[in-house]
């Protein structure tokens, strides 16, 4: 057992970590599944999360939420943040992308077990899954800023992980390259609420030329997944996606109201 991973240990069991993903909470229960989806976390040896289709299991290593801390306190460090507010922030992008990987995986645990059929490529369409659960079903008391900058956090992961330079096996990877899964997500976070997220475009974080066509890209990837998985869903929380999409209306409604970044008309 590697001792310098334990402070991650006791981080998972303080926090009850599986059960304070208000993601995982609001879809718990809700398909109907052949056999539960396990959430655990363990020593890999590796930096790594991944969906067991043997087990069951969605297992987040410790390894990368370690790597995950460190590279908070060095977004702290790039951003002149030091002291107390430094381990703030790294704990937020720490929390913030456990968020998304396990969503990620929760996607290709679903795929898996309901026979999902995805043309393309499955990571790609995972991590859009991904997305649209943040923006979905994030907790009631989050505002809609504080969905959108886990969602920027994500995608920052993605571009530390990235090296820009790229061989053979980069390409083939069934992973897109992390330059793509930013532009992907900063697409999709942007297309969901233009008018909110404008700064997003104009601060340079996506092309203008990409996201004229983000809206309706962000549109068609939820419209898709709703379709995909309202089949599936257990007869108690049967709707259909009309209904659905009032829910969903509702809900962004009610964090509207506990939004601190008005829209930009």
């Amino acid at each position: 057992r590697d001792e310098a991973l334990m402070p991650f240990y006791r981080q998972v069991v303080d926090a009850d970590l599986f059960k304070h993903q208000p993601e995982i909470q609001a879809i718990d229960g809700m398909f109907m599944l052949p056999r539960p989806i396990r959430f655990v976390t363990a020593e890999c040896g590796e930096i790594n999360a991944f969906y067991s289709d043997e087990r069951g299991e969605v297992v987040l290593c410790y390894e990368t939420m370690r790597v995950l801390r460190e590279r908070g306190l060095e977004l702290a460090a790039q951003n002149g943040i030091a002291g107390a507010d430094a381990q703030t922030l790294a704990r937020r992008y720490l929390d913030a992308n456990v968020r998304f990987i396990l969503l990620h995986e929760t996607g290709h645990a679903l795929i898996t077990l309901l026979e999902i059929p995805v043309t393309g490529r499955e990571e790609d369409a995972v991590d859009q899954l991904a997305t649209t659960l943040m923006l979905r079903f994030a907790g009631i008391d989050e505002s809609s800023a504080t969905v959108a900058e886990n969602l920027r956090m994500a995608s920052h992961w993605f571009l530390l992980r990235s090296t820009g330079q790229y061989n053979l096996d980069a390409y083939a990877d069934a992973h897109a390259l992390g330059e793509q899964r930013y532009f992907n997500l900063q697409c999709l976070l942007y297309g969901s609420d233009p008018a909110r997220y404008l700064d997003i475009v104009t601060g340079g974080d996506l092309p203008e030329a990409r996201a004229r066509s983000c809206p309706e890209e962000a549109r068609r990837v939820s419209s898709a997944w709703l379709r995909l998985l309202l089949p599936h869903v257990a007869p108690k929380f049967q709707m259909s996606e009309e209904k659905a999409e009032q829910l969903f209306e509702e809900r962004a409604r009610q964090r509207d109201r506990n939004s601190d970044a008005p829209y930009i008309r």
